[in-house]
């Protein structure tokens, strides 16, 4: 049985505690449950490590295109995997920047950290946009389309 001092001692704690603490994000609650890496794995790991193995086709080729078909490969793996170690790093990175709850007086460090991640995501999908979307809404392509 509890002392009705104990429970007031607790009450205050929690509460100055709460104080102390941010409100929960529940957007950041993703980047925080279980399986979320293998999910993002396959939506955005994979995909980026095929772009990845695309973008570095012609260096490949031009490198290791006259020998053996095995070391060819082995250095797409090896892209495919780099990328694959990127997007595990980016997502370490993520769980860290957006953490589950922040106290007030560390409110500064992970904003900063913040910042950082959006422009490398915001420079990631920028160059993406560009490679995949470039064809399709060039301005020179629309140019020469309206002055025939």
């Amino acid at each position: 049985m509890k002392v009705p001092w104990q429970v007031s001692w607790r009450t205050a704690i929690e509460e100055a505690v709460s104080k102390r603490i941010k409100k929960r994000r529940h957007i950041r609650n993703l980047f925080h449950k279980g399986f979320i890496y293998d999910f993002g794995l396959l939506i955005m790991g994979l995909p980026a490590s095929i772009y990845a193995c695309w973008y570095a086709s012609p260096l490949i080729q031009q490198h290791f295109g006259n020998v053996n078909a095995v070391v060819t490969s082995a250095a797409y793996l090896y892209v495919g995997f780099c990328a694959l170690w990127f997007y595990r790093l980016l997502f370490s990175y993520t769980k860290w920047a957006f953490p589950l709850v922040e106290l007030t007086d560390q409110d500064t460090r992970p904003k900063f950290h913040r910042k950082i991640w959006w422009t490398i995501v915001t420079v990631l999908a920028g160059k993406l946009f560009w490679d995949l979307g470039d064809p399709y809404v060039s301005l020179p392509l629309w140019w020469k389309a309206l002055n025939p």
